[in-house]
């Protein structure tokens, strides 16, 4: 029997890993946060880890209209092919951060203000990129805020969705009744207690634990 198609196992691959941020981000994350996102000028796009945007939602009144085909399923934002923005240059530097209006390479995007935040699975590969576009007018601590808590939300349902009714998960706080923030500290472990995953804040109570 001929090897499989490597070029087509990867597709196959990417294509769940599109289809698991999304239904993800809809039906876990973006309920969670609708109090929020429906009482301000944001715009949330989810991308994949090539910057190729799979979905937004939210306000698009600040949008020039000659720009919203970059605002669609299907536009890329990553920094190779549109310069310095929230969304391509987070993929880059596989860190949150903020873009003001005047730091967009391109100058037809200078309108609006975002901040993003990169996605990881459950084996810390990046897998995406969250980014939530304003007007500018909204504080840049305000939307990076928001984008980190979001993609920490993320995060927590990748490595939930990977180790479902497989493995014992632990979820603590510094408080019982924030045990659904996500800040809350998240391990997976086997049956012979090996950390098989864990999230930042469960990454940096191992550690110090361990000192």
């Amino acid at each position: 029997q001929a090897a499989p198609d490597r070029a087509a196992y990867l597709r196959v691959v990417v294509h769940q890993q599109r289809q698991a941020l999304l239904r993800l981000t809809r039906e876990a994350v973006l309920p969670q946060y609708a109090h929020l996102l429906g009482n301000a000028s944001y715009l949330v796009m989810l991308a994949d880890a090539s910057g190729c945007l799979l979905d937004s939602w939210g306000s698009r009144r600040f949008i020039e209209p000659r720009q919203k085909h970059g605002f669609s399923a299907g536009a890329h934002w990553h920094e190779r092919g549109v310069g310095t923005n929230a969304l391509g240059t987070a993929l880059i530097c596989a860190q949150a951060i903020h873009v003001g209006q005047d730091e967009h390479f391109l100058r037809q995007n200078r309108y609006m203000s975002s901040a993003a935040a990169p996605l990881f699975d459950a084996a810390r590969q990046l897998v995406g990129v969250f980014d939530v576009a304003s007007d500018g007018y909204l504080p840049p601590s305000q939307t990076l805020g928001l984008v980190r808590m979001m993609g920490q939300s993320l995060e927590n349902r990748l490595i939930f969705a990977a180790h479902a009714d497989q493995h014992a998960q632990l979820i603590f706080n510094s408080a019982s009744d924030n045990l659904d923030s996500p800040w809350a500290g998240l391990l997976v472990f086997d049956e012979h207690g090996q950390v098989l995953a864990a999230n930042p804040r469960g990454k940096l109570q191992l550690h110090q634990a361990w000192q």
